[in-house]
């Protein structure tokens, strides 16, 4: 019987059971070129006590969630969903916001999504850093450093536990895991072996299970006879076809911290950081060359000064700023 810690179950329940990655969800597609996509972390179940060294705080973790998604070699962005002292073993539900990211189309280039999920029991994780994280998460100006804490390295005025955590979140490594598990999505085509980017419930087990399993409407995975499941830690994603319009002003933030990333040595393309900045930084000068001249352009030509007339014809030089206008 095969084992997997992969497994994934349509969105409908009317297809019930836990099933390979490699296979195409019943009532399901394929994500295509363009589709609006929308990833979310539902919930997470910690199984495993990592502090039972010490007997007399029993069937506890000192827990921080965090989740990155990545673009083919593009650099991964990360997003910290949960941290708590002292959690009892059983059901995580994010409380720094459950979406890992919403796009409103997906790139023609793309071809893999790679979602990673870290669930780890660390140590010096203080009471006043975690209260200090959760107000900041309030704080309209402060919050996106908490839910991207790339972000923290160019934030100005940054809360002292900021950097720390930044610095806990590139460490989690040093500390006891809990799970650590990738999903490589292939977009579109893919061989017969390759996990599927379609709408469902993806769920990453600490351990490989057997199948027979299944996920009830509570978003709790059972066994074969109802009972819930208890054998082992868990996450579970959730993928849909659909753009949340509620965190769009996300997007910006989500750009931020992968360039930032890139910057900071994260990324796997062959292009040097250096380069990387100097595509986004041409993008957006031809952006604004191209609000420029659509500015000019709208005013009555008796109206428009020579230097106006002049800068127009500069701008147009550029043939991406033209073709543009000629569009």
């Amino acid at each position: 019987m095969t084992e997997r810690t992969k497994w994934g179950v349509p969105r409908s329940s009317a297809t019930p059971g836990l099933r390979p990655l490699t296979q195409l969800f019943p009532g399901e597609t394929k994500f295509e070129k363009a589709e609006p996509i929308t990833v979310r972390l539902r919930g997470v179940e910690v199984r495993e006590d990592e502090d039972n060294d010490f007997l007399f705080i029993p069937n506890k973790n000192d827990v921080i969630v965090v989740s990155s998604f990545q673009f083919d070699s593009q650099p991964p962005v990360q997003r910290l969903h949960y941290m708590r002292k002292g959690q009892e073993l059983g059901r995580i539900v994010p409380i720094f916001k459950d979406v890992v990211f919403s796009l409103d189309g997906l790139s023609a280039d793309y071809k893999i999504l790679t979602l990673r999920i870290q669930v780890y029991d660390v140590d010096g994780m203080s009471d006043e850093m975690i209260q200090e994280i959760t107000t900041l998460s309030t704080n309209a100006a402060k919050m996106a450093s908490v839910f991207f804490p790339q972000l923290t390295l160019i934030a100005s005025g940054v809360a002292l536990a900021l950097p720390p955590l930044l610095k806990l979140i590139n460490n989690l490594n040093n500390h006891d895991k809990i799970i650590d598990e990738s999903l490589q999505l292939e977009i579109g085509s893919g061989g017969i072996r390759d996990e599927i980017l379609q709408p469902g419930y993806f769920i990453c087990f600490k351990r490989p299970q057997p199948e027979g399993l299944d996920l009830n409407d509570s978003l709790q995975v059972t066994k074969s006879d109802g009972s819930v499941f208890t054998d082992c830690s868990y996450a579970i994603f959730d993928i849909r076809r659909d753009y949340w319009k509620e965190v769009q002003t996300w997007a910006i933030d989500q750009k931020m911290a992968k360039i930032i990333a890139e910057l900071d040595g994260k990324g796997q393309s062959e292009k040097a950081p250096i380069d990387f900045l100097r595509e986004t930084l041409t993008a957006y000068t031809k952006w604004e060359n191209l609000k420029r001249a659509t500015s000019i352009r709208e005013i009555p030509e008796v109206e428009k000064t020579q230097a106006q007339k002049d800068l127009l014809s500069r701008l147009l030089e550029d043939a991406d700023v033209a073709g543009y206008l000629t569009a």
